[in-house]
């Protein structure tokens, strides 16, 4: 079980709770351990660990629509190593109170809404997996190193920007000293692909 990066047997009692304070969000919680949510979230961490910020002491390090930040927080803290903090933003604070029943005091928190409440931000590490949810993050000062993700799945309502190549969604992003940029498939059963650029603006 040590081995095990994401302690899956721990959430049992997560989702007890969710089912009798948040009925609302057990279906959505569930969807948040998928096979696509996983393969993406591997995917950055593994870039991220062999990226110029792994060496960083005391990392301080930021998740932009983190939802429940049910695999990326502890692949963070699995792969990553002298993490001084993780903290989580949301626009939907249901979400992050579950995050902080999960995470207790290995997370902090903070509700907002990145595409109307940011102008700048600093941190070591600033991760968005989710940038289809929001407009461009070329919009917004980032003062660290980012590791950004988007898709083509247009056909989700909630993908409000997704973008059609990963050269779109570089020029996005603003990020403009790129550590690492590609591409894979979005899940297994569509035809569409997620992208990701790792670098600073």
């Amino acid at each position: 079980m040590a081995k095990c990066p994401v302690p899956f047997w721990t959430y049992s009692r997560i989702a007890q709770h969710i089912a009798v304070e948040y009925p609302h969000r057990s279906l959505d919680f569930a969807r948040s351990f998928s096979e696509n949510q996983m393969s993406a979230k591997s995917w950055l961490v593994e870039q991220l660990s062999m990226s110029p910020a792994a060496g960083i002491k005391e990392k301080k390090i930021v998740v932009l629509g983190a939802w429940y930040g049910t695999i990326i927080v502890p692949l963070l803290q699995h792969y990553l190593t002298d993490i001084a903090e993780i903290k989580l933003i949301d626009y939907d604070k249901d979400t992050l109170a579950i995050a902080k029943t999960m995470f207790s005091a290995d997370i902090t928190t903070e509700v907002k809404d990145i595409s109307f409440d940011v102008e700048e931000m600093t941190a070591d590490i600033i991760i968005n997996t989710s940038c289809e949810h929001m407009w461009h993050m070329k919009d917004i000062k980032f003062n660290g190193l980012c590791a950004f993700q988007s898709n083509d799945f247009f056909q989700e309502p909630a993908h409000v920007n997704c973008v059609e190549s990963l050269e779109e969604f570089k020029e996005q992003t603003g990020i403009k000293t790129i550590y690492y940029e590609g591409e894979k498939p979005f899940d297994s059963y569509h035809d569409n692909k997620r992208f990701m650029v790792i670098g600073e603006q």
